[in-house]
C-alpha cells in the first residue's frame, strides 16, 4: 500500500519538522535573560556599596572576639588600639595558627586597615585623642567602649558588654 506522500510529489504530509529552535524562540529566551539580569543589577550595586562597612564591622567583631579568647586562654591582658586618623585597628594578640577565623575562607585578623569610605568614631565623650586602647582581661571582662562605623549613610554601632567582653552590633541608619 502506498502512502499519500508517495502519491503526491512535493507533499508535506509525513515529513518531520527539523530539530532545533526558531529564531523567534531564541530571541524570546535572550530577552527574558536580559530582563532578569536588569532586575538584579540594583541588588548587586547595593551589596557592593555596603561591602566596605560590612567588612569593617566583621573585622572589628573578629578582633574583639580573638582578643577576648587570647586573654582568657593565655591568662594575660590583650589590647586593641583604634587609630582614628589612620583608620587602623591593631591588636596585641599574635597570630595563632590554631585559632581559626570566625569567617569562612578568611585568615584570622590581628590588624585592620579600614577602607577610605569608612569613618571610625567613638561615642564616649571623654575620648579626645586619636588613639584609643581597650583591654581584654583574663577573667573574661573588658573595658567599656562604643565604636561607631559609618559608610555611605549607613551607621553601625558596636558595643562591648564590659562584664562579658562580647561585642554586639546595632544598626542605627
Amino acid at each position: 500500500m502506498r502512502t499519500l506522500r508517495h502519491i503526491i510529489p512535493g507533499s508535506k504530509a509525513g515529513r518531520r519538522r527539523p530539530a532545533g529552535f526558531t529564531l523567534l524562540e531564541l530571541m524570546m529566551v535572550v530577552a527574558i535573560i536580559g530582563l532578569v539580569m536588569a532586575m538584579g543589577i540594583p541588588a548587586m550595586l547595593s551589596v557592593s556599596h555596603e561591602a566596605p562597612l560590612r567588612r569593617a564591622v566583621n573585622d572589628v567583631m573578629e578582633l574583639c572576639k580573638n582578643a577576648r579568647a587570647q586573654a582568657i586562654l593565655h591568662n594575660e591582658i590583650a589590647t586593641i588600639t583604634f587609630h582614628k586618623s589612620t583608620r587602623e585597628i591593631t591588636s596585641s594578640v599574635s597570630k595563632d595558627a590554631a585559632q581559626p577565623s570566625t569567617r569562612m575562607g578568611v585568615q584570622p585578623v590581628t590588624s585592620v586597615k579600614l577602607d577610605d569610605t569608612v569613618d571610625l568614631d567613638f561615642s564616649l565623650s571623654d575620648v579626645a585623642t586619636d588613639d584609643v586602647s581597650m583591654n581584654f582581661y583574663p577573667n573574661g571582662t573588658s573595658d567599656e567602649l562604643e565604636i561607631v562605623l559609618a559608610c555611605n549613610g549607613e551607621i553601625r554601632d558596636i558595643k562591648l558588654e564590659p562584664t562579658t567582653a562580647l561585642p554586639y552590633v546595632q544598626s542605627i541608619k
